[in-house]
């Protein structure tokens, strides 16, 4: 048997997954062109070499509060290997440890416990840090509106520190074409009513990591102008989460020479012939709600009689998104985009045709989800025609039944939400 080698279950001990496939089947790994990760030394030198604005010890020494903002277990960032080197640059310019404040900035995620979130912040919060969890209907301060008339509510936690610094990594974004930069404050930090608006009202990136001009990036940096992002760090992810390249300083200059970067490494062609396309969601494996939203693209990369396998281990279940439930029936979804129908919309009507034209199609696609964690009701309540498999060998069973033992074409795509095809 040929064999293929992955991961699985991140912030879940990120287990190997080991696929087994005949011998007479062809496969092709489609993955980025990873450099080697970071070492200490490197990433130091990176963090005071920013690009485009003072050094974060330049910084301290003019304020007296600091908030950092992460992002939260829907997202592979490794910030609990990054803050350290964070919290001695601010030490470096007088700041002490509890003049500090950590800010699990998640949106309208669902809200996470105390002791998973250790996983993000990891040893810190013994040198006095404080931590805390965004709540977007909690205690905020509203800030006005944009000049675009986006009404502007923070995290008052935000709006008392005098130094705001983000941490995020750099994945293609369905709305903002990439992660990172001013995301983890805005919509991150931001109240549910900014958030709902910013969503709703401005026009998201048309292309899997295009654009990152379009409106809904233009205004959510404007809204972080307005809240004042003073410095910002963006990570290049490896396939195994490990730091590879690291772009810290100005919100709009930094994130865009990480950007660069990241294109670079995760461009990939895509295997339309292929009989079989296999997904892998990992490192956003930990829900299927978040998996989905960033590693379901390969599977119309192929025609319909292609068989189609999701790898989303799903450890923390289906998960939730306030404003974008997984589960939503069709109907809803179509109804939610019709409520937020503007005349301005009209140069885009072509993209939302296609876009649900995609819907249609994915409910018809009779999908090998293979999760351990997840039930059939579950998996069906995303994929209507789908079929849930505990483990490889039920998946494998499924395939040679559907192509038997002649030659078949397999495309896997490893860490398919990092990935970007080339057109």
């Amino acid at each position: 048997m040929k064999t293929v080698h992955l991961r699985s279950h991140a912030w879940e001990g990120d287990r190997p997954s080991i696929l087994r496939f005949p011998e007479e089947w062809n496969l092709q790994c489609i993955t980025g062109n990873t450099p080697r990760r970071l070492g200490g030394i490197e990433i130091t030198a990176a963090l005071r070499s920013p690009i485009g604005a003072p050094s974060l010890a330049e910084l301290a020494a003019k304020r007296t509060r600091a908030v950092i903002l992460i992002d939260d277990l829907s997202r592979p960032t490794p910030t609990a290997e990054i803050i350290p080197y964070m919290v001695r640059e601010l030490e470096s310019g007088g700041m002490s440890p509890d003049a500090v404040t950590i800010l699990v900035a998640g949106g309208t995620h669902s809200p996470v416990a105390g002791s998973v979130i250790e996983k993000k912040v990891g040893e810190i919060r013994k040198s006095g840090v404080r931590i805390c969890i965004h709540d977007s209907r909690g205690d905020l301060v509203s800030l006005g509106r944009s000049r675009r008339g986006t009404p502007v509510s923070v995290n008052r936690t935000i709006a008392d520190a005098d130094l705001r610094v983000s941490i995020g990594s750099l994945t293609p974004h369905p709305a903002a074409g990439y992660s990172g930069g001013a995301k983890n404050l805005v919509p991150g930090a931001c109240g549910s009513e900014t958030i709902r608006i910013l969503h709703s009202r401005y026009h998201a990136c048309r292309v899997r990591g295009g654009s990152l001009e379009c409106e809904f990036r233009v205004e959510l940096e404007d809204v972080a102008r307005q809240i004042g992002l003073d410095w910002v760090v963006n990570l290049v992810l490896g396939p195994a989460r490990e730091i590879v390249g690291l772009y810290a300083g100005d919100m709009e200059a930094s994130h865009r020479a990480g950007v660069r970067r990241a294109r670079e490494i995760w461009s990939v062609k895509t295997v339309p012939e292929a009989d079989i396309v296999i997904t892998d969601f990992y490192p956003f494996d930990g829900t299927l709600q978040f998996g989905h939203d960033r590693g379901v693209w390969p599977l119309f990369t192929v025609n319909r009689r292609a068989s189609r396998v999701v790898l989303a281990a799903s450890p923390f279940g289906v998960g939730s998104h306030e404003l974008f439930p997984v589960e939503e029936s069709l109907a809803g979804k179509v109804g939610r985009r019709l409520k937020t129908f503007r005349p301005g919309d009209l140069p885009e009507m072509l993209t939302k045709i296609r876009r649900l034209r995609e819907m249609v199609r994915e409910r018809t696609w009779n999908v090998l989800v293979m999760s351990p964690h997840l039930s059939e009701e579950q998996v069906r309540a995303v994929f209507p025609g789908g079929m849930q498999c505990a483990d490889w060998e039920c998946v494998l069973r499924v395939l040679r039944s559907r192509h038997g033992g002649r030659r078949t074409n397999v495309a896997i795509y490893q860490c398919a939400p990092f990935l970007v095809p080339i057109t």
